[in-house]
């Protein structure tokens, strides 16, 4: 009877460490906010999304994203910012701005002081056709 007693404890204790280790994988998931503003002509879409991850074994990683997509979802531009301040959430302030002929488009995000803009980040101009080949990222 000894033996079960062993091998209940060390499945217990394999349980034990699997959950453990799966609740840490959660925990390091990336997580964060933005936003998606379609353009004037309806033709593509920008979108800005700030993110966090954590790693397993400690130290983390912010970064922002900002896309410009067509209705397919093809991404025509791209342009990512690694260790963004985290402080900026897209989720719940920014704007972000198109050309009234949707030939560019800007993501601002306000100082707190209200004073002009901590971040702006402009796209190239974007091609006029939905169906033009991907352009290099920048």
């Amino acid at each position: 009877m000894l033996w079960v007693k062993r091998v209940a404890f060390g499945l217990a204790a394999a349980l034990a460490v699997l959950l453990a280790v799966g609740y840490r994988e959660l925990q390091c998931l990336p997580v964060g906010g933005g936003q998606i503003q379609a353009s004037p002509d309806g033709r593509l879409e920008a979108k800005v999304f700030n993110q966090t991850e954590q790693f397993f074994w400690g130290g983390h990683r912010d970064w922002t994203e900002y896309s410009v997509t067509n209705r397919k979802g093809v991404e025509l531009w791209k342009k990512t910012v690694e260790d963004t301040d985290s402080s900026v959430g897209w989720r719940s302030a920014g704007e972000i701005v198109w050309e009234p002929d949707s030939s560019k488009v800007t993501f601002r995000y306000p100082r707190q002081d209200g004073k002009g803009f901590l971040i702006q980040v402009k796209s190239p101009p974007l091609p006029a056709s939905s169906t033009a080949h991907r352009p290099a990222a920048s």
